[in-house]
């Protein structure tokens, strides 16, 4: 009865003839044995989205899987949370795609930028402080083939990477900034301890790992620019 979107003909609903959908079993299921619908409308709101199907496509499959269920129309409190679903998910997959390296799993530099500017727009940026890590950069062997300085660099801020995800809250951005560079937006009382524990991690790894504290500067276009430059 149920299919993949894009999978060939499968078995069909013996009453109407018809292939659904695997994504609307949840919503089958809460219409023909009285399950959670709200649940069920929003988990399919959110999974189309975050598959990166369309509006149209969602509330097109909930006709045919209505249909296929003898039910009327779907009213308009049921098409709004439909809706409601998919564009938090479509949001959250937005954010994720444009505010997240892919390498490290950290937030990009632009993230980190808007935040900066952000904090000096509201006049609360001399309450925080970037933590900033620079990895070492040296040539590596595996076997007899060389491993490019610039991928050995990656491997190791991605090491890094998951060194500071430990150590910082969830509420905190840290950010990809180069092939070398990380940095961490913390509030100003923590980042001296940031700092100390990331060093007793990796300061003594190689001799050119370096770690420090950046205050933010108090005018929008100089936070701005210390994003830039640290980003070189």
């Amino acid at each position: 009865m149920f299919r993949e979107k894009h999978a060939p003909n499968a078995s069909t609903d013996a009453m109407h003839g018809q292939v659904l959908p695997l994504r609307m079993a949840g919503l089958w299921a809460a219409w023909t044995e009285d399950g959670d619908i709200d649940e069920a409308v929003w988990d399919a709101g959110s999974v189309y989205a975050l598959d990166g199907e369309s509006l149209q496509v969602l509330l097109d499959d909930v006709d045919m899987t209505r249909t296929a269920c003898r039910l009327p129309p779907p009213d308009v409190d049921l098409v709004r949370a439909l809706a409601l679903a998919w564009s938090e998910a479509a949001l959250s997959r937005y954010v994720r795609l444009t505010c997240t390296d892919p390498l490290t799993g950290l937030a990009t530099a632009q993230h980190l930028q808007t935040q900066v500017v952000g904090l000096v727009h509201t006049r609360t940026s001399d309450a925080w402080a970037l933590v900033v890590v620079e990895v070492a950069s040296k040539m590596s062997l595996l076997g007899a083939a060389p491993v490019p300085p610039v991928m050995l660099e990656l491997i190791n801020l991605s090491d890094v990477a998951d060194l500071m995800a430990r150590e910082l809250s969830a509420d905190v951005t840290a950010a990809r900034l180069t092939s070398r560079r990380c940095a961490a937006l913390v509030p100003q009382a923590e980042a001296s301890g940031l700092a100390t524990r990331m060093d007793r991690r990796i300061g003594n790894r190689a001799g050119e790992n370096r770690i420090w504290i950046e205050r933010l500067p108090d005018e929008p276009a100089q936070a701005a620019a210390l994003i830039d430059e640290l980003s070189r």
